[in-house]
């Protein structure tokens, strides 16, 4: 299980990537990208491929998606945002 900070310091993002792309990593279904807090600007989750809509969930609340899709995480811009990112296999 991993948990994430994003820090608006350094602007923290993850660029567009998929789950489950390498042999290691290749049995991984869904992702989980569940919020561990408030008080942050940014770092809402986009799928790409399907436009620019973002998605925010409120703390302690969850985005769960395929592996295979592509998404990214934007830039925080005020504050620190925190995930817990569990697989479902």
């Amino acid at each position: 299980m991993l948990v994430s900070s994003y820090d608006a310091t350094d602007s923290g993002f993850f660029d567009a990537h998929r789950d489950n792309t390498v042999p290691s990593s290749a049995h991984r279904q869904f992702a989980v990208s569940l919020n561990l807090n408030e008080g942050y600007e940014g770092g809402e989750l986009v799928f790409p491929e399907f436009g620019q809509q973002t998605f925010k969930a409120p703390a302690g609340g969850a985005v769960v998606f395929s592996c295979t899709l592509l998404h990214a995480v934007q830039p925080v811009t005020a504050g620190r945002r925190y995930a817990c990112l569990p697989f479902v296999y």
